[in-house]
C-alpha cells in the first residue's frame, strides 16, 4: 500500500474545512434550515420555525396536515421576493400556517410582506392576538386557502389576502378591539353630566357583540389655552386648547369638540378661539389670546448736564413707537418711575432733561403698537444705568 504524502493530508483537511464553512454560510442564507431526524426546521432573525404533521378535525373528519409552525418574539420580515424566504424550498408541502403564542410573553407582532405568498397547498391559517400587522401580499396567491382565524390583527393590508379569502375570515370576538356606537345620548354640558347607552361591535369582523346601557358622561370642568400671550413672528399663531371633564380626562379635538379661530392672527392684537362641544357634549366657550409686538433694546446711553440721551434699536415691523422708563430705584419702585413715549417707530433717539445732578438712573425701553385704540406693549428691555452730570 502506498503511503500518502503529508502534503496530501493537509490539502484534504483544508478542502474539508472550506466545504464545512460553505455549508455554514449557505445555511445562514437559507435561514438556518436543518433536516436532522427528518424534521425540517430553521431560524429567521429571533424567530424559530419548523414543519410538523398535525392531526385536526375538518368538516367532521380527522385528517393529517403538514403545518409550518413559527414561534418567538419579534416580526416575520418583509420579503421582496418569495424565493428569499427560508421555507420557500418546502412551499409545496405547507398545508397550514400556525403562528405560536405563549401567554404572558412577548410574541410575534407582524407578518411581513410576501411571507406566505404562493403556497399552492395552503388551506388553513391561525393568527393569534399578538399579531398587530399583516402586510401586503402576506397570503397572496394561495388558491386553496379557505379557512383563516384572526384573533386580534389591528391592521390587515387590503392586499394581504386574495379578495375571496378575506370574506371567509373567522373571528371569535374574544381578543379583537371594540367599536362603541352611541345610542340614546343625553349630552354632557359645562354643568351637568350626560348619559349614553352603547351598542358594541367587533372591530375585526364588524359583528354585533353586546350592549351597555346608561353610561355617565362627566360634565366639562375646564377649558383653557395652553398659552395666552405670544410675540409677533409674522406667522399665523394657533394656540393649543385643553378641554378636561370633571374626572380630569383630556378630551379629544374633532372627536369631542370643534375649534374655530378668528382670522388675521399673525398680527399684533387680541384674538379668540371658539370651542364648541361635539358628539356627546353640548357647550360653547370663547377664549382669548394676545399677540404682542417684538421688543427692542437700548443700544447707547450717554450722560449730559442734568440729562441723558438714550438710543434704542429700531423695530419698525408691527410697532407704532417706543416707551422709555427711568427711575432712581433699580427695582423701579412705585412713585420713583417715570415714562415717556416716542410716538414714531422711525425715531430711535430721545433726550431726557430736568434730572438731578450727579444722580444714577436706571433705564429700560419697550415697543408698543396701537390697534383699534388699544396699546399692546412688548416686554421691557434689559436695564441700563447712567449717572448724569
Amino acid at each position: 500500500m502506498k503511503k500518502k504524502h503529508w502534503k496530501q493530508h493537509v490539502t484534504t483537511v483544508i478542502l474539508s474545512a472550506i466545504l464545512f464553512l460553505v455549508l455554514i454560510f449557505m445555511s445562514g442564507k437559507l435561514g438556518m434550515v436543518a433536516y436532522a431526524s427528518d424534521k425540517i426546521s430553521g431560524e429567521v432573525g429571533t424567530l424559530k420555525w419548523y414543519l410538523e404533521e398535525q392531526k385536526d378535525v375538518v368538516d367532521e373528519k380527522e385528517q393529517v396536515e403538514t403545518a409550518l409552525v413559527i414561534s418567538g418574539k419579534g416580526e416575520i420580515p418583509d420579503y421582496k421576493n418569495p424565493e428569499d424566504r427560508p421555507w420557500n424550498g418546502i412551499a409545496d408541502q405547507i398545508e397550514k400556517v400556525e403562528i405560536k403564542s405563549v401567554k404572558g410573553k412577548d410574541n410575534i407582532t407582524k407578518i411581513g410582506a410576501r411571507a406566505f405568498e404562493n403556497l399552492p397547498n395552503l388551506s388553513r391559517v391561525w393568527i393569534p392576538s399578538s399579531v398587530r400587522i399583516i402586510e401586503k401580499y402576506a397570503f397572496k396567491n394561495c388558491p386553496k386557502l379557505d379557512f383563516v382565524t384572526i384573533m386580534s390583527s389591528t391592521g390587515v393590508d387590503e392586499e394581504a389576502f386574495d379578495p375571496d379569502v378575506i370574506q371567509d375570515v373567522i373571528c371569535d370576538h374574544m381578543y379583537m378591539g371594540r367599536v362603541y356606537v352611541a345610542d340614546d345620548i343625553v349630552m354632557a354640558t359645562l354643568k351637568k353630566d350626560g348619559k349614553c347607552s352603547y351598542e358594541i361591535y367587533c372591530s375585526g369582523c364588524g359583528d354585533y357583540v353586546d350592549s351597555v346601557g346608561d353610561q355617565k358622561i362627566p360634565f366639562i370642568k375646564s377649558i383653557y389655552l395652553q398659552k395666552k400671550n405670544y410675540v409677533y413672528t409674522g406667522k399665523k399663531i394657533t394656540p393649543e386648547v385643553i378641554v378636561k371633564d370633571r374626572k380630569r380626562k383630556v378630551l379629544e379635538k374633532d372627536s369631542d369638540y370643534k375649534l374655530k379661530y378668528s382670522a388675521g392672527r399673525q398680527y399684533v392684537g387680541t384674538y379668540t378661539v371658539k370651542v364648541n362641544g361635539y358628539n356627546k357634549y353640548r357647550f360653547t366657550k370663547k377664549l382669548s389670546f394676545i399677540i404682542k409686538p417684538q421688543g427692542t433694546k437700548i443700544v447707547k446711553i450717554s450722560a449730559g448736564k442734568k440729562a441723558f440721551t438714550v438710543k434704542v434699536q429700531k423695530q419698525s415691523i408691527q410697532t407704532t413707537g417706543y416707551e422709555i422708563a427711568y427711575s432712581t430705584n433699580k427695582n423701579f419702585a412705585k412713585g420713583t418711575e417715570k415714562k415717556l413715549v416716542i410716538p414714531s417707530n422711525k425715531t430711535t433717539k430721545k433726550k431726557i432733561t430736568g434730572l438731578k445732578k450727579g444722580r444714577k438712573y436706571y433705564v429700560k425701553a419697550c415697543t408698543y403698537k396701537t390697534v383699534k385704540g388699544k396699546k399692546y406693549h412688548s416686554r421691557w428691555s434689559e436695564v441700563k444705568t447712567v449717572r448724569v452730570k
